[in-house]
């Protein structure tokens, strides 16, 4: 948008000149000439091509956005089957030409899928996920996961979905976002996320034939509150309120959950709610300076927990709230095999909370594994790499023991 906003103004300013020597330009469309290629449209994984193009006419020149002279030649390496989008400003109208680049052996990403609306403030607003493909069989179907991102669940996008990881080594990925409680309106806050995330789950369930999804092999994960969600998903199935709407008769069920460092359970410490203020109606100016803010551990704990959860962590109808928001409530022998994966260094989310899940899991006999990481913070990611291998390596070989066909 800013590219585009860019080139009008260009537009604009080029008018004002001729207006001032008295050369008025008309609006053309039929004098444009467009020529958009690419040296090959097909590669293999690896391989670059050339992008070409050379306009006649018009008053300006984008390709993705970005302004660029009236001929030129770009070299593309994309990782995955992707387009590049051309746009020629002929002054009423926007002429677009696109050209496809299919990456064989690579992955397929079908970005911004609108899977769910809501309302807000009389305002309809679609619930979008990125659905990455691997390369396959098209008489097989393949795995799902369902990745749901962290941000103390009023934070984050589905943009840091390590989707092309997992579909490159065999998965077909879906990145989720969901209602964000960045304020306590009754539309945003629990259970709104998890209502959000159900419905993801049904609606791919119900859509699984278009894209070549097994909807027998689903599996759910995330990192901290989205990894909170993705066990909350996984032993509610069928149960009220969680379950929300949408795509009635569709089932939420998956079949394997991969929680990374998710909280559990705001009732039970560690840790300590650090201030029992309401974050709804207390500034986060007057809570930051009263309580030491993101200095104070577990300070940002508190405050994610009390917008999630719509109030004070001591108000009794936000604690009733908690309960329901908390996986413990829900576990029994029918609960899908879980993998938690959590550091001992990490300073948002305590170990301790994932050990409490895991206890919870293996009391009901549930299978679960319980990965803790020595010397491991906060977070998934290594130096340069999308996901550290002591997370990806156990995620891997969990979801190969419960999500493949062979």
């Amino acid at each position: 948008m800013r590219g585009e906003n860019w080139l009008r103004s260009s537009v604009l300013f080029a008018l004002m000149i001729s207006l001032a020597c008295g050369n008025v330009p008309t609006p053309r469309s039929a004098g444009v000439q467009i020529a958009f290629t690419a040296d090959r449209a097909s590669l293999q994984s690896g391989e670059c091509t050339t992008l070409r193009w050379d306009v006649v006419g018009g008053f300006g020149v984008a390709l993705d956005g970005e302004v660029v002279e009236r001929a030129g030649q770009r070299q593309v390496c994309p990782e995955v089957s992707s387009s590049y989008s051309l746009r020629i400003d002929i002054g009423e109208t926007i002429e677009l030409r696109e050209v496809a680049i299919s990456v064989a052996g690579g992955v397929i990403v079908h970005r911004d899928v609108a899977y769910a609306s809501y309302e807000l403030d009389g305002v309809a607003h679609d619930l979008l996920l990125d659905l990455y493909l691997p390369a396959q069989d098209v008489a097989k179907s393949v795995p799902l996961l369902i990745f749901i991102h962290g941000g103390g669940w009023f934070e984050g996008s589905k943009a840091t979905c390590p989707g092309q990881t997992l579909a490159s080594r065999g998965y077909a990925m879906a990145c989720i976002d969901y209602r964000l409680a960045n304020r306590c309106s009754a539309e945003l806050v629990f259970p709104a996320q998890i209502h959000d995330v159900k419905a993801a789950v049904r609606w791919l369930r119900q859509h699984a034939g278009e894209y070549g999804l097994d909807p027998e092999r689903f599996g759910a994960m995330g990192d901290s509150s989205g990894g909170h969600l993705a066990a909350l998903l996984g032993v509610s199935h069928g149960v009220e309120p969680p379950a929300g709407e949408g795509q009635p008769g569709v089932s939420d069920a998956v079949q394997a959950v991969c929680d990374w460092f998710g909280p559990v359970d705001v009732t039970q410490p560690p840790p300590a709610i650090v201030f029992e203020d309401d974050p709804c109606t207390t500034s986060f100016m007057y809570l930051s300076e009263t309580y030491g803010g993101e200095k104070t551990q577990y300070f940002y704990w508190t405050r994610a927990w009390g917008m999630f959860l719509g109030g004070s962590l001591v108000d009794p109808v936000v604690l009733d709230r908690a309960a329901q928001a908390s996986p413990l409530s829900y576990v029994d022998a029918a609960d899908p095999p879980f993998l938690i994966v959590h550091g001992e260094r990490d300073g948002m989310v305590p170990i301790e909370q994932s050990a409490l899940l895991a206890a919870g899991l293996q009391d009901k006999g549930v299978d679960v594994v319980f990965v803790r990481l020595p010397g491991v913070g906060h977070g998934y990611g290594g130096p340069g790499e999308e996901v550290a291998p002591e997370f990806l390596d156990p995620t891997l070989a969990f979801f190969d023991l419960y999500l493949s066909d062979e």
